[in-house]
């Protein structure tokens, strides 16, 4: 899995749980993509940029590189703390 592909399953993954459409999740990104483009990141079919990623990151109330980590690890460590 690329790297485009990882972070998307893992903003996808966050969005869900947090119950936020893509419009949603693309305001709280202040609409620095739009909700067609967010559905391509998410898929890994688009690239991220550096900014797209701290600002999803903030959207979900994390840091940056927490949005590099696979999903399953992600979901592990939250049930354990």
């Amino acid at each position: 899995m690329s790297l485009d592909q990882r972070i998307g399953h893992r903003v996808r993954a966050e969005r869900s749980r947090l119950g936020l459409t893509q419009l949603k999740l693309c305001a709280r990104m202040e609409f620095a993509i739009q909700p067609s483009q967010l559905s391509q990141l998410e898929r890994g079919g688009a690239s991220w940029m550096g900014r797209h990623i701290e600002l999803a990151a903030a959207a979900f109330g994390m840091e940056p590189w927490e949005l590099l980590k696979a999903h399953d690890e992600s979901s592990r460590t939250r049930s354990r703390e």
